[in-house]
């Protein structure tokens, strides 16, 4: 059974960064993926995209977001303490 505590804003970068890890999606896609209301995912996407983790871009004029490098970066840090804690 999960906890029904919040998530920590980095929980929800997180989610929204290995939402993307496959493909590349729009704002409403992010925002089911990562269980976000809209103007959550909105708030978060833009934040992501000022810190280089994820970008934004334009296809047949529907706005889509893709990870970037550093954004995978991120993730195997992050992924690598996640293993450190749960081993303590």
């Amino acid at each position: 059974m999960k906890s029904s505590r919040r998530r920590t804003k980095l929980e929800i970068y997180v989610s929204i960064l290995r939402s993307l890890l496959k493909s590349k999606a729009r704002a409403v896609h992010v925002m089911y993926r990562a269980n976000l209301s809209f103007i959550q995912a909105r708030s978060c996407l833009d934040f992501l995209v000022k810190k280089g983790l994820i970008e934004k871009e334009e296809e047949e004029k529907i706005v889509v977001y893709k990870i970037t490098k550093k954004g995978k970066e991120f993730l195997e840090n992050y992924k690598k303490i996640e293993k450190a804690i749960a081993e303590s």
